[in-house]
């Protein structure tokens, strides 16, 4: 409308030669066109409105779901129910079995046509699933992957593999899953190898790997964040499955099959340092940290003469200081002072399960008889300094730097109240660095005092504390900020279980541990919401373990309890039961 006026005004304007009388009729129908300008504007509907939020969804597909018989040259459709960020799709569309070339994207209006490069392969069942990368014009991304079937042949595959993925603890809606099939020649290589079905966690944390043919399937959880549908050891997080499934006639459904991806160090342990210390102690030092169950087993280590024959030094103890695993201390014999000897190590696992390269796992030393003079430190406490919130019930911890005689800290070792009184209790020793006290009773919101006597306590060469005076003062949590939580774990592996608690919002992560699984109780837990999950801590390090890569490990089983719980002071949250299937 605003051009035509503009168009014919212009005309008009041309008719007149005066140029006072042009000037005169162009002022005018300036003030025309602005007039109506602002009428035509106020005609349009208003500019913004509610934000969409609204996340696509699928509304049809071609073929339909469960088709059977489907011609091998076929063209998929997907209908959206709205307008789809196209450069999504490549990313967030999935097709199983996996094409070797990339199919044709086409569009009409909200219709997606997937176009194959070569003819289906006769009698298989395929998978479409859409993703939830799959995002509209407003980045909205679906709440869960949606997957359809259909086959080539007369039947279709029902086995389906689902539970939750997870990175850390946390849900990350889009985490992959990648299922490979197992055959009797290499197993599969997520960094080499594309899986052979693909799925991606939702919004709840949830995914589903529906239309299973019969086989035998390995899981992974991977952040693919690249899409190129391979593993980034780099850059990316992984993790495996507590064992392998069997899709068959007779078993063909597994639920509550979870995986946890995290970041993975993919290098072998690298030997930084051999040093031979006071005491006729000898320290390797490791560029990162390695498994301590590996570690701590003596056979792994080879010591030989560097000139040939038998090796001048002798092994007989070792040591890892607990939390600082990059350090490992073997005590040792020799004969001779000053005598060069040389140490390869083998099966020695990084924290990641990866093994130590035989080609690059040697150092020498130089044997030295300088005796040790020094005495030993407190590494760290639990309860530390002024820590005010102690759980009355739980195992104070001394960590020592080096091993000590056990009866010497026994003898150095109080806890007291603010009276002097001392609190009895139980001494375990983990081994000779870590001391652990049980006391038979803490009062709750009360101050007490941990200490050693310096002068008392000694390592094994009867060197004295350095300290002329160590002690901790800490304060227990009030009785009745904390809560009794019981349930009951189930499963059929007689394995050790952790029980761990996530305060929401985010914050510190309490561990308890039941010698098998079966009825719990845990009291004083303190008050406040948590999610809940439990594992089968079967290598018993206190941790929960998410899978290795080279060596291939399996995961630890790991289960979640479905709601969050409350905690409330002095009452009792009951009826929790966790169920390893």
């Amino acid at each position: 409308m605003l051009l035509s006026f503009a168009g014919k005004a212009a005309k008009f304007v041309s008719m007149f030669t005066d140029v006072g009388s042009k000037k005169f009729l162009i002022a005018i129908l300036s003030m025309v066109f602005w007039s109506i300008a602002v009428n035509c504007a106020k005609n349009l509907p208003p500019p913004g409105g509610p934000e969409d939020k609204t996340p696509p969804e699928v509304t049809d597909t071609y073929p339909q779901p469960n088709s059977i018989n489907i011609p091998v040259d076929i063209e998929i459709e997907v209908i959206f129910s709205e307008g789809i960020n196209r450069k999504s799709i490549p990313e967030g569309v999935f097709i199983s079995p996996i094409f070797e070339e990339e199919p044709e994207y086409d569009w009409s209006g909200k219709t997606l046509k997937i176009k194959p490069e070569r003819n289906l392969l006769e009698n298989r069942t395929y998978v479409v699933v859409v993703g939830t990368d799959v995002s509209d014009l407003r980045g909205n991304r679906l709440e869960s992957s949606f997957s359809f079937a259909f086959s080539t042949g007369d039947s279709i595959d029902i086995g389906v593999i689902s539970g939750n993925a997870y990175i850390g603890d946390d849900i990350s809606r889009g985490l992959g899953v990648w299922a490979y099939v197992l055959n009797d020649t290499l197993p599969p290589d997520p960094v080499t190898d594309v899986p052979d079905y693909i799925t991606q966690v939702g919004e709840d944390g949830e995914y589903s790997l529906s239309f299973l043919a019969p086989a035998e399937y390995r899981l992974f959880a991977i952040n693919d964040r690249n899409k190129d549908k391979l593993w980034d050891s780099d850059s990316e997080e992984y993790g495996t499955v507590p064992k392998d499934y069997s899709i068959s006639s007779e078993v063909n459904f597994y639920e509550n099959i979870n995986l946890t991806a995290v970041k993975v160090d993919t290098l072998p342990p690298l030997i930084s340092s051999c040093n031979m210390l006071e005491g006729k102690l000898l320290q390797i030092r490791f560029e990162s940290g390695v498994d301590s169950a590996s570690a701590l087993d003596i056979s792994n280590y080879d010591f030989r003469s560097e000139t040939g024959g038998e090796s001048p030094f002798v092994p007989t103890s070792i040591y890892m200081i607990p939390a600082e695993n990059q350090n490992i201390f073997i005590r040792g014999e020799f004969a001779r002072e000053s005598a060069v000897c040389s140490l390869s190590i083998y099966n020695l696992r990084s924290e990641d399960g990866v093994v130590i390269d035989t080609t690059d796992n040697s150092c020498a030393f130089i044997t030295s008889d300088e005796p040790d003079t020094t005495g030993p430190q407190v590494i760290r406490s639990y309860p530390a300094e002024r820590t005010s919130n102690f759980p009355p019930d739980s195992l104070l911890r001394i960590i020592f730097s080096e091993p000590v005689i056990a009866d010497s800290v026994i003898a150095g070792f109080s806890l007291e109240d603010t009276l002097g009184n001392r609190i009895p209790g139980e001494f375990i020793w983990r081994d000779t660095l870590a001391l652990y006290y049980q006391p038979d009773s803490l009062a709750g919101d009360y101050s007490y005092r941990l200490k050693l006597d310096p002068v008392k306590v000694m390592d094994i060469f009867y060197n004295a504390m350095e300290d002329t005076l160590w002690e901790v003062d800490f304060g227990t949590m009030p009785a009745d900020t904390g809560g009794t939580v019981e349930g009951l774990v189930e499963s059929e592996a007689p394995s050790r279980v952790g029980v761990s608690f996530i305060q929401i919002p985010r914050g510190n992560e309490l561990r308890y541990f039941l010698s098998q699984p079966g009825d719990f109780e845990f009291p004083d837990v303190p008050g406040g919401k948590y999610i809940l999950y439990a594992f089968l801590d079967y290598d018993e390090d206190g941790d929960y373990y998410t899978g290795g890569y080279k060596p291939f490990r399996f995961s630890e089983p790991r289960v979640f309890y479905p709601d969050t719980i409350s905690v409330r002071p002095r009452w009792i949250t009951d009826g929790i039961k966790i169920e390893f299937k």
